[in-house]
C-alpha cells in the first residue's frame, strides 16, 4: 500500500505540562515516600547525554561500532516547589523554617503529564512520565527588585537520574513513559489511583469478596495493599499482598518499573 501523509487526527504534536508529583526516596528505608503535587512547574526540558558511537579498527576496516550507556537528564523550570524538595536541593532544616545549605542531597523521583493533541482536538490525550532515581544539581536564583515591569523569579534544577532495573529482558532505565492513547483505559485509571493518590480506605480481608491490585484491607491486626497483577480471592496469601503502613492507604505512590509493566501486561 502506498504511503500517505498528513491525513485526519494523524498531525500529532505535545504540548504543555502540568500534574507533577514529587516523590522523594527516604534513604533509611530506601524506597519512595508517598507523593506531594509540584505547582508550579513551567517546563520539563529532558536532556539525555550517551549513546555515543566509539570505532574499532582491525585488519585496517572499520571492526565495530560500540555506542556508550546513555544516561537521562532533565532541566525542571519552575515558580516554587514543594517543602518536602528542600532536602532534595541540599538544604537541611536546623528549626522549624530555618535551614542551611550544603548539605547531603536527597535522592527523588518525579513524575509530570505532557498533553497530546492533533489537527482534530487539541486533547487527544496524553503521556505519564516517571523519572527515578534523580539528584539535583546545585543551581543560581535569580531575585531581582520590584519595578514598574514586576515579574516572578523563576527557579531551575538540573537533574540527573540513575537507572534502575526492570527484568532480564529489558537495560535498567531511569524514565518511562505511559501514553494514553495506547494502553489500556481502564488499567490506565487504576494506574492513576495509584499514581495520584485515591480516597480510599482499608477494609477487613474477607475471604469471600475479591480483590485487584491497589486494594487496601486489614488482617490479623497489619495493614496490607494488593500486589498480585491478577484479581484474587479465597483466604489470606501474604504473596498476593505487601504489608503497608497504615497512614499510607491510598496515598499517591511511584511504582518501580517492574510494577509498571505488570500492572500493564496484557491479561
Amino acid at each position: 500500500m502506498r504511503l500517505h501523509w498528513d491525513g485526519t487526527a494523524e498531525k500529532v504534536y505535545n504540548v504543555g505540562v502540568d500534574r507533577g508529583v514529587l516523590f522523594t526516596l527516604n534513604p533509611t528505608s530506601n524506597q519512595y515516600d508517598p507523593g506531594v503535587p509540584w505547582n508550579g512547574i513551567s517546563a520539563v526540558n529532558e536532556n539525555p547525554s550517551g549513546a555515543e558511537p566509539t570505532k574499532v579498527y582491525a585488519d585496517n576496516l572499520l571492526y565495530a561500532n560500540i555506542l556508550s550507556a546513555e544516561e537521562y537528564a532533565a532541566t525542571i523550570e519552575a515558580f516554587y516547589h514543594p517543602r518536602e524538595f528542600y532536602a532534595c536541593n541540599g538544604m537541611k532544616e536546623l528549626a522549624r523554617g530555618v535551614y542551611t545549605g550544603q548539605q547531603t542531597r536527597q535522592k527523588f523521583g518525579f513524575s509530570f503529564r505532557t498533553k497530546l493533541g492533533n489537527d482534530v482536538t487539541p486533547e487527544a490525550g496524553y503521556k505519564i512520565h516517571l523519572v527515578y532515581n534523580c539528584l539535583a544539581s546545585p543551581s543560581s536564583e535569580e531575585h531581582n527588585t520590584t519595578n514598574e515591569s514586576p515579574d516572578i523569579n523563576p527557579l531551575s534544577w538540573e537533574v540527573n537520574a540513575e537507572p534502575v532495573g526492570i527484568t532480564d529482558d529489558f537495560s535498567n532505565t531511569a524514565h518511562l513513559v505511559i501514553d494514553s492513547t495506547e494502553c489500556d483505559a481502564d488499567k490506565l485509571t487504576a494506574f492513576e489511583k495509584i499514581l495520584y493518590g485515591d480516597d480510599v480506605t482499608a477494609t477487613a480481608f474477607s475471604s469471600s469478596a475479591t480483590y485487584d491490585v491497589g486494594d487496601y484491607v486489614t488482617y490479623e491486626t497489619k495493614t496490607y495493599r494488593c500486589v498480585t497483577a491478577v484479581t484474587v480471592a479465597g483466604e489470606f496469601n501474604s504473596a498476593n499482598w505487601t504489608e503497608v503502613d497504615p497512614q499510607s492507604v491510598g496515598a499517591s505512590r511511584l511504582p518501580l518499573p517492574a510494577e509498571v509493566m505488570a500492572f500493564f501486561a496484557e491479561g
